[in-house]
């Protein structure tokens, strides 16, 4: 699909329209920390869950700029489903500057988010953890076992962690060989065997984007589920972009599209306020 000026404005069109009717429910859902499933699926059958799914996938692999457009436009419907779906739809992006994960990975999560809809994030931060590029080792840690990994820990503010198929996970590596600390990533399936997600995320404004820990007690992995591992302190391939995509689309849907949401709603409210009649 071209990503000329007239698909660019289709594009936030579409944005505009999917923002009118999250608008209507945004409020129920932060009143009730629920997962806006309804709005991802409004999203998958307007084509937006591929929207920076490579075209030879069969996803529509827009600009950088019509990527910010349409994540302004959701955000001034509902800035927690904007933030939410960024983390899937940065992931696409930052992948095509630069690999960070092996073809083949790559190509299921592409297939599954253009023909089934499924949703992929990292899941890295965990309590007290800096940076891990700057050095900083998760707790979480994959010992090996015959034919995989034993994966063992806790992840907090895990983004749509009630909707997610793809989790890559960050962990360290308990070789028992001594020397600086291996981090990897590893793919986890929410239907695997010890794996649960504990609903602790209560964020006013933000509680629709379920952000809640997930928790891996002895899940096993088979060895094909190592995604890649490097020394602590040294980013992966690809992470640097990421990066820089993901501070870029948070800080326009941040600076942009959720307070032009909240001047809306306050004018919406004056408009419909009455004065008070002693």
């Amino acid at each position: 699909m071209n990503d000329g000026e007239f698909d660019a404005e289709r594009w936030v069109q579409v944005a505009q329209g999917l923002a009118a009717r999250f608008s209507e429910r945004a409020a129920e859902h932060d009143r009730d920390a629920s997962f806006p499933f309804e709005n991802f699926a409004d999203m998958r059958e307007a084509g937006l869950l591929a929207l920076t799914v490579p075209r030879a996938y069969g996803g529509h692999e827009v600009s950088l700029t019509t990527f910010l457009r349409v994540q302004e436009a959701l955000a001034h419907g509902d800035g927690a489903t904007a933030m939410a779906v960024n983390m899937h739809l940065k992931l696409f992006g930052a992948e095509r500057e630069g690999a960070a994960y092996p073809k083949i990975w790559f190509d299921e999560m592409c297939r599954g988010a253009v023909q089934d809809g499924w949703l992929c994030n990292t899941v890295a931060s965990e309590e007290g953890l800096g940076s891990p590029a700057g050095g900083g080792v998760p707790e979480t840690v994959a010992r090996p076992v015959e034919g995989g990994w034993l994966l063992n820990g806790r992840k907090t503010w895990t983004t749509m962690a009630p909707a997610l198929h793809y989790f890559i996970v960050l962990a360290h590596l308990d070789a028992g060989m001594g020397g600086p600390p291996t981090l990897a990533n590893f793919m986890v399936f929410r239907d695997d065997p010890g794996f649960r997600v504990e609903e602790t995320w209560d964020s006013l404004g933000m509680r629709a984007t379920g952000s809640h820990d997930v928790v891996f007690e002895d899940l096993f992995l088979p060895e094909g589920r190592l995604l890649n591992q490097r020394e602590a302190g040294k980013g992966e391939e690809g992470e640097e972009k990421e990066l820089k995509l993901e501070l870029k689309v948070l800080a326009d849907v941040g600076l942009l599209g959720m307070p032009n949401a909240g001047k809306s709603s306050f004018i919406r409210a004056v408009s419909n306020a009455r004065p008070k009649v002693a």
